[in-house]
């Protein structure tokens, strides 16, 4: 609770949804549910230019905009 909170007041509050969004994701056992979710978290938090993009530093931005051209066939 403290912890979403900090986030929030330093305007990171995707970070606290990203890590939710895995930890259910850890959880889910059926194997299209699993696809689903990760289509879903990669659009809304690991995608270039999605609406709550997670922040990360240039070299793994740089790999993930490298990842995306090849992962966008399968999306």
């Amino acid at each position: 609770m403290y912890f979403t909170e900090f986030l929030k007041s330093q305007y990171c509050d995707e970070n606290i949804s990203f890590y939710n969004a895995v930890l259910a994701l850890r959880k889910t056992t059926n194997e299209d549910a699993i696809f689903n979710r990760c289509k879903t978290i990669y659009k809304q938090f690991i995608c270039i230019s999605s609406p709550t993009e997670v922040r990360n530093c240039y070299y793994i931005n740089y790999n993930l905009y490298n990842f995306s051209t090849c992962i966008a066939l399968f999306l």
